[in-house]
């Protein structure tokens, strides 16, 4: 074998050894980007899937449902009755939400409840609250809202899911007693028409 032929060989070899190292890298390059289109594809369904949830639910909610719009705290609950929703947004973003779609519904509409231990919440003693307070005054009037003790909505809350459905939303929201209850009512009906009706039937 003379020396031209040996150094092509090892030439050939290095060559091979080259491309098979090229496939290797190309392949992790590959892989890398599309485990990285994968994770955002899967952080940007999972930023929209609880509006999507929402959206399906609002059709099928009707009177004496209720929706809970949580702080991150909020237990998650063992009743069948009761649906949570983990909602990776803000409060403000799952209110605005929920508030829009009951706005613009044809059927249904809410009466709003707080703890009443937020009442006597300030910023010496849970800093933040104050602008949680501004952020609620947007979507919800103050003379719309009826404050409730925290146990008493909680048993509100188990009692009426053995009969009807609860949707809880939980937001990463970081204050106590800040869970905002909406208790569904029939928009094309009220309790004065259902007085009339009451007393014709008498």
């Amino acid at each position: 074998m003379n020396v031209n032929s040996h150094l092509s060989d090892i030439f050939l070899i290095h060559l091979i050894i080259m491309k098979k190292d090229l496939y290797i890298i190309v392949f992790i390059l590959l892989s890398n980007i599309l485990f990285s289109c994968n994770t955002y594809q899967s952080q940007n369904t999972n930023r929209t899937h609880w509006k999507e949830k929402i959206a399906e639910n609002i059709p099928l909610l009707g009177h004496r449902n209720w929706i809970v719009i949580t702080d991150k705290a909020f237990p998650i609950q063992t009743k069948a009755g009761i649906e949570m929703i983990y909602a990776e947004g803000s409060y403000e973003n799952v209110l605005s939400f929920v508030t829009d779609q009951l706005n613009s519904s044809t059927h249904i509409y809410g009466h709003f409840y707080q703890d009443k231990e937020l009442t006597f919440l300030d910023e010496s003693i849970c800093p933040g609250i104050d602008d949680f307070r501004l952020i609620q005054d947007q979507y919800i009037p103050k003379n719309k809202v009826q404050y409730i003790n925290h146990e008493s909505l909680l048993n509100q809350i188990d009692s009426i899911s053995s009969f009807y459905k609860v949707l809880v939303v939980k937001t990463n929201l970081v204050l106590p007693y800040t869970s905002t209850f909406i208790e569904l009512d029939c928009k094309y009906w009220n309790s004065e028409k259902q007085q009339l009706l009451n007393d014709k039937m008498q």
